[in-house]
């Protein structure tokens, strides 16, 4: 399992995506098609990881026609709020709202603008056919990218696992202020 790890953990998935970012902008110059959707949301998906160390569920995030209290959705505002209603645990903690960057919500509005020109469905992901995509594809994708990115097969599990690692003095801060 560490052997999966990068060895400067975030920092290096960070630089391989804005090195995958680089590769996708003159398709992105383009009309948009499907393939190009595909890969700019494999590009997305890894910018969210940055910041929302989630399971598999991004798939699951609509971006319309949603109802609150039942469906993960995204609210989009200045800052960008992913509400997860739907979750492995969801039924002992409840719903849960995360708020991401300025920056991160900006590359998110403009990922939906394309998005939008060709996509009808309300789920914030697509397959490469145009309709919703799994949990099951969109880890195998995320693996996939990462791979090619780093030469490191990196599913959601080990970008949890490395998003603690580096939040690992905040977590502890937290952990001691439970126990007292």
């Amino acid at each position: 399992e560490k052997s999966k790890f990068l060895k400067n953990g975030l920092a290096d998935l960070k630089k391989a995506t804005t090195e995958f970012k680089r590769r996708i902008n003159p398709m992105l110059k383009k009309p948009p098609t499907l393939k190009t959707l595909y890969k700019y949301q494999l590009y997305m998906s890894l910018r969210l990881y940055m910041e929302l160390p989630f399971r598999n569920d991004f798939p699951t995030f609509k971006v319309k026609d949603y109802e609150t209290k039942k469906d993960n959705y995204i609210k989009l505002g200045k800052q960008a709020t992913f509400v997860v209603n739907e979750f492995k645990n969801s039924n002992l903690l409840g719903s849960r709202k995360v708020q991401i960057s300025t920056s991160l919500t900006r590359v998110l509005k403009e990922f939906l603008k394309y998005r939008a020109e060709i996509i009808k469905h309300e789920y914030l992901l697509t397959d490469m056919t145009g309709k919703k995509m799994s949990k099951q594809s969109f880890g195998k994708s995320i693996q996939k990218i990462t791979e090619e990115l780093t030469s490191k097969r990196i599913g959601s599990r080990i970008l949890r696992i490395m998003h603690a690692n580096e939040n690992k003095e905040v977590i502890q801060q937290a952990a001691k202020l439970t126990e007292k």
